[in-house]
């Protein structure tokens, strides 16, 4: 059996480390064979699972999801925010006011929290605040967004700048 998780590690060319890990925790390397037949290419947050960077993966690593009210000479938004196992509940934010909140993905890179909006001059609004396909690598480890009077602006981690990534319906 030993041997057998040797060879394995070794097929998928992880860092002595990882093996390492792989003979300490055998269940390991179910995540290691799991991860292989679907191939995860960027980094996920989860503490029962594992992140790919650089071929590495790391684990016990969270997620931060801000939303900040950019609209600007006063406004107000109201915003509920919710994944299928949680309910944020509904929170009115002031001009330049956000909201946050921390988690893990889970290990099938399926996580999502979804927010549902309005303001003044949108009734509501449906987004998605976190989406792992789309953000795991686009956000890294802190996913913010950006209400304006134009549309919703997602910071992208990688770049470094503000992306428009939702537009208000006519």
């Amino acid at each position: 059996m030993q041997k057998d998780k040797e060879e394995e590690c070794e097929a998928l060319e992880t860092t002595r480390h990882h093996c390492d890990n792989i003979k300490a925790k055998g269940a390991l390397i179910s995540a290691f064979s799991f991860d292989s037949i679907i191939t995860v290419k960027y980094p996920h947050e989860d503490n029962l699972s594992f992140r790919r960077i650089n071929d590495s993966f790391d684990v016990n690593s969270n997620q931060h999801v801000s939303i900040i009210n950019g609209l600007g000479n006063g406004k107000n938004m109201s915003l509920h925010c919710q994944s299928k196992d949680n309910d944020l509940g509904q929170h009115n934010l002031a001009d330049g006011t956000e909201f946050g909140w921390d988690f893990s993905a889970n290990a099938w890179g399926t996580t999502l929290f979804y927010c549902d909006m309005e303001w003044e001059a949108v009734q509501l609004y449906h987004f998605d605040a976190y989406a792992f396909d789309r953000d795991h690598v686009r956000c890294q480890t802190q996913c913010l967004w950006l209400i304006s009077a134009e549309g919703i602006h997602g910071l992208n981690g990688q770049t470094g700048f503000w992306e428009y990534i939702y537009q208000w319906p006519n």
